[in-house]
């Protein structure tokens, strides 16, 4: 089995990909969070946050469908615009002229601007979870709703009614829980994350990795992705650091020290900290910085690194409360925010964590020098094991 590695492995969840569907996503117990399309965008903000979530559904009541989704983009879009259309003026937007934008204005605006917005991309119940892969892979998306269409004989027409939302998080948790008594089964799953050609690296932690060649099915060489990794600091402006994601199709940014040390991370989802204390109303004018933002949330927690079952401690700095703070956020549970992994972990441990839900990518991390190596996402795994 080793020597025709990796081909064994993919085969075997290839198997259980098309022999299973998207309905096996949807747990027993849980909501569902949808937002009606005529609802202002400062209070889809607070309602997004509210429910823990950067994205959702959209609503369309005058037609009764499911229309659309709404994301983190669209939210740093219209902050940016708001931006520029209060530095042409005099006053900050008040409460009343925010709710004056509505996420169907929004939508209307981009279509003004030649930028139409994507058509609703949704999945069935009975669809493979191959097919919920090759959905979320092929058109970038974080996740995807299960729509169940029922046809009604009383109007002759179609309803919708959204399960659930599919995530490559939970078709890797659900391929775990699958193969939990059995996991031997998948050589593949204990090689080291050195010997695999998955995520991002920065030049200087280059290696050669040995890859099956798809032609041959024999080893050979094959060189990990490697780039220049897109980092900002505490002091970095958040209007740059929207700038950067937008620009460069970044999901997120670590949040690095003057010495390069990890201490935390900007990922788009958490635009809707925003919400807290009205606090986004605070870049129409003022140049907040990204520091000050993640003064909102949690105080980032030690990371687990856990390679070799061995706990091993974090020393990156956090902000200091002069440099960051909005308001006081002691009162806020500690959560922990940077999820971690080193070269030396096995994709067994990569893909554990990353089917956790609301975990979307690892950072490497160098035990001794706590200075990042590179970025695993879940579409970096999913690419590889999965497509």
């Amino acid at each position: 089995m080793q020597e025709k590695e990796p081909f064994f492995s993919k085969g075997k969840i290839k198997e259980f990909l098309g022999h299973h569907t998207a309905s096996e996503l949807i747990p027993e117990s849980g909501k569902v969070v949808l937002l009606d399309i005529d609802l202002p965008l400062r209070q889809a903000f607070h309602a997004l946050h509210e429910q823990g979530t950067a994205s959702a559904p959209l609503f369309d009541t005058r037609k009764g469908t499911i229309c659309g989704m709404i994301s983190a983009t669209d939210f740093i879009t219209t902050l940016q615009q708001m931006r520029n259309l209060v530095s042409t003026s005099s006053n900050p937007m008040s409460e009343a002229e925010m709710d004056q934008h509505t996420i169907r204005g929004l939508r209307k605006e981009l279509e003004s601007q030649g930028q139409p917005c994507n058509q609703l991309i949704s999945i069935a119940p009975n669809d493979t979870l191959q097919d919920v892969v090759n959905v979320l892979l092929k058109n970038h998306c974080s996740l995807v709703p299960i729509v169940n269409t029922i046809f009604e004989p009383v109007s002759s027409e179609d309803t919708q009614e959204v399960l659930h939302s599919a995530t490559l998080g939970g078709v890797l948790g659900c391929l775990l829980r699958h193969f939990r008594s059995s996991l031997a089964s998948l050589p593949l799953l204990a090689r080291p994350l050195d010997s695999v050609a998955v995520g991002t690296w920065a030049h200087d932690s280059s290696v050669v990795v040995r890859e099956a060649s798809v032609q041959s099915g024999k080893e050979g060489p094959q060189s990990r992705k490697v780039a220049n990794l897109a980092t900002v600091k505490h002091s970095t402006p958040l209007y740059q650091a929207f700038t950067m994601l937008l620009e460069g199709g970044f999901s997120c940014l670590p949040v690095v020290s003057d010495a390069g040390v990890l201490v935390d991370i900007y990922a788009k989802s958490d635009i809707t900290m925003l919400a807290k204390s009205n606090a986004y109303s605070r870049l129409q004018f003022e140049d907040v910085t990204v520091g000050q933002v993640l003064a909102l949330a949690t105080q980032p927690s030690p990371p687990s690194l856990l390679s070799n079952n061995t706990p091993q401690t974090w020393e990156g700095a956090s902000p200091s409360a002069s440099q960051t703070s909005i308001q006081d956020n002691s009162s806020v549970p500690a959560k922990q925010r940077i999820h971690a992994c080193t070269n030396s972990d096995p994709l067994k441990t990569v893909v554990e964590r990353l089917s956790i839900p609301g975990v979307r990518r690892l950072l490497a991390v160098n035990p001794e020098t706590k200075k990042l190596e590179g970025i695993i996402s879940l579409s970096d795994v999913a690419s590889f094991l999965l497509a």
